[in-house]
């Protein structure tokens, strides 16, 4: 896929698409994720807005730890993990950090990952695209879903085919962007088998995208 010829102005397109709604009652604007009231409003929450402001001016405004601090860190752990003694936690490396939102986060991992080939599905948000073609690795399908089912069988003949010692692959979920396909408990036991099961035959990154969690 080249996405060379892309030159898309999301700002201009809502801005369109908030226009033709005022016009047309049945027009959807999905152009931004934005949280919005009954009212088309944009919205925040308040218990949000009071916490912001009950935090010292001075330490809101400061430079902060580049990783986040432990405090941070560990509400990540107990929100992920329900505790920071979890077994999970005891029996895996693990490192925390922050960024500036999920999409840094995304890229990130790209950057960190050392291989070439990165495995997203057909069907997918764009901007996973750009990220990996920025970093200059390979994207390669794969079908997302068959017979109304994730398409495990489809991963588990790449990683067979595969001539590469590691591979990465993208699992954004619950909620696929744009999709809306959620995996089940069966779904997530299989993936999760089949990573396993290619332990010793071929390094398997796993990126799992929960920012619809």
């Amino acid at each position: 896929m080249d996405f060379n010829h892309f030159n898309v102005d999301l700002l201009k397109m809502a801005k369109e698409a908030s226009d033709h709604k005022k016009t047309d009652s049945e027009v959807i604007n999905a152009t931004l994720g934005v949280f919005l009231n009954d009212y088309m409003n944009l919205y925040s929450f308040k218990s949000v807005e009071k916490a912001l402001k009950n935090i010292d001016q001075e330490q809101l405004r400061s430079y902060l730890a580049l990783d986040g601090g432990e405090a941070y860190k560990n509400n990540i752990l107990k929100y992920l993990f329900a505790t920071i003694d979890s077994p999970i936690l005891k029996s895996f490396y693990h490192y925390e950090t922050w960024t500036s939102g999920g999409s840094g986060a995304i890229y990130l991992a790209l950057n960190f990952y050392r291989g070439k080939t990165v495995l997203l599905p057909n069907i997918r948000w764009p901007e996973y695209d750009q990220m990996v073609l920025s970093l200059n690795k390979e994207i390669k399908e794969y079908s997302l879903i068959v017979d109304n089912q994730f398409n495990l069988t489809g991963l588990k003949k790449i990683f067979d085919q595969t001539t590469e010692k590691e591979i990465f692959i993208v699992i954004n979920d619950p909620a696929r962007n744009p999709t809306g396909y959620s995996l089940t408990v069966g779904e997530h036991r299989e993936f999760i088998e089949l990573v396993n099961s290619f332990e010793t035959k071929l390094k398997i990154n796993v990126l799992y995208d929960l920012a619809y969690l």
